[in-house]
């Protein structure tokens, strides 16, 4: 079976290795998990470090296309984030005038839950499809949102 190696900023970190790990389960290929921040990332994509599949911040990924590190315009978004405060209907308006009332109102859900669930559906949705298809064109090295034509 083959290994992917994925390199992806902090971020998603969490996410990626149960998705991740319910891939490896269902296709019998195992992944390389290389983490760490967008600047540490693109260092080693520049040093020669190239992944099968890079998962990095659009504006990093925008970088590359513009210095003609990654083929322009064929990114391939996986998900997007925007944060913000829910609350369920009729409930009262969170106080996140300070740090302190922030921390407190982010420790009483449901307040981020149903975006938070939201975002990760999202992001598993588009990692497998991702996955699958980085098992099924191996022979291809691409990077989420825009495909890697070094190599």
């Amino acid at each position: 079976m083959a290994t992917i190696k994925v390199m992806s900023a902090g971020a998603v970190e969490s996410i990626l290795e149960v998705i991740g790990a319910e891939f490896e389960r269902a296709s019998g290929h195992r992944i390389d998990f290389v983490f760490n921040t967008a600047g540490g990332l693109r260092e080693r994509f520049l040093s020669g470090d190239i992944p099968d599949l890079l998962v990095m911040p659009d504006a990093a990924i925008r970088a590359f296309e513009d210095e003609g590190q990654v083929k322009a315009g064929s990114s391939k978004p996986l998900a997007t984030a925007v944060s913000g405060v829910v609350v369920r209907a009729g409930a009262p308006k969170p106080d996140i005038s300070t740090v302190e009332a922030f921390k407190r109102a982010v420790e009483r859900p449901p307040v981020f839950l149903k975006k938070v669930l939201e975002f990760a559906q999202r992001l598993a949705h588009g990692l497998r499809d991702i996955l699958v298809g980085a098992e099924r064109r191996r022979e291809h090295r691409w990077v989420v949102s825009a495909a890697d034509e070094r190599r």
